[in-house]
């Protein structure tokens, strides 16, 4: 079922008063990653930001590094809006309390007057996307939610050898509001969406002990035309180890952007395999495939979308600089 929808289209520097028609609100993360900046480098002028509301890990908070990158988003974006941009942060498990303050945001703010709601999901851990996504959703069913999200000029695993994004797994669990049905009668399925990462692929699939898995490569239309192409040595090494397991029957490659047709193979996996088994599904691509897999979860329920923590992020050199702007409608 290819439902309707618009492609991302390319949003660097462009200006949110064209795409939104009154007052709104901007929610962003902070990051160690230059690109969480990268909000600021867009046009604001005749736009009618009411506030802006900014999310921080507390852990993070620690590190001077990333506490200025959350001053200069606090400061920069209070330039814009009519009141002061508002800070919530909480401890990286406490998934429940970034729901609850999200709730007394809201209370506090209002949300009638509102004509749309602007996420920045650039640098939003994946998990706490789809949650704060669907809380939103839940919030305003009937209104469109403005997605932002800027690419970066290079990851560190295309800059040298021995580049990494993230080590280790501190552990792996179902996304909040994202728990599936499991049926006992039923054989279990992963749905593994293949990018930079071996290591947490490798570590989710061994966690998890599908009896069936399903790899979903990069199309020939990445991020960068000139990406090497980390992806497929990824999705080599993982059908080679996993090969009794892995499903050479079912193939599909999505482009970076491509949301809507990770929505729509997620859909064709349902029809084809929900019959005979339980599925789950992790994303390790690109977080607008992330978040075309959001879309298709949300309306699939029986699914289980897992996430795996890392123990470590690469704070140092996760990503270069900030490159593209994109903007999605959901």
């Amino acid at each position: 079922m290819n439902r309707v929808g618009l492609p991302a289209t390319d949003f660097t520097h462009r200006n949110l008063g064209e795409i939104i028609d009154g007052r709104f609100i901007l929610i962003c993360h902070s990051s160690f990653e230059p690109r969480a900046e990268a909000i600021l480098k867009l046009n604001f002028n005749n736009s009618a930001l009411v506030t802006s509301l900014i999310l921080a890990t507390e852990e993070s908070l620690l590190k001077p590094s990333y506490k200025e990158r959350t001053d200069r988003l606090v400061n920069g974006l209070g330039t814009y809006a009519e009141s002061k941009p508002r800070l919530i942060s909480d401890k990286r498990a406490s998934r429940i309390d970034w729901i609850r303050k999200l709730d007394l945001f809201f209370a506090e703010e209002g949300i009638d007057s509102l004509t749309a709601i602007v996420v920045d999901i650039t640098a939003f851990p994946r998990d706490r996307m789809w949650y704060v996504l669907d809380y939103l959703k839940k919030l305003r069913p009937a209104r469109r939610i403005h997605i932002i999200y800027t690419e970066p000029k290079k990851y560190s695993t295309e800059m040298k050898a021995d580049g990494w994004l993230t080590r280790g797994v501190r552990n792996i669990c179902a996304i909040p509001g994202f728990n599936g049905f499991q049926h006992t009668e039923k054989k279990s399925l992963l749905v593994l969406m293949v990018g930079h990462e071996y290591e947490r692929a490798h570590i989710t699939i061994k966690n998890t002990e599908p009896q069936k898995v399903v790899l979903l490569g990069q199309g020939l239309e990445q991020y960068r035309s000139d990406c090497p192409r980390l992806s497929d040595e990824v999705l080599v090494r993982i059908g080679k180890e996993f090969n009794s397991i892995v499903d050479l029957a079912f193939a599909a490659e999505i482009n970076s952007r491509d949301y809507l047709s990770t929505r729509n193979t997620i859909d064709e996996i349902v029809n084809r395999y929900s019959s005979e088994f339980n599925l789950s599904i992790a994303t390790f691509g690109t977080k607008l495939q992330s978040l075309g897999a959001f879309l298709a979860c949300k309306e699939h329920r029986k699914i289980r979308a897992i996430y795996a923590e890392p123990q470590k992020y690469n704070d140092e050199d996760y990503s270069l600089d900030t490159g593209a702007s994109w903007h999605v409608e959901i």
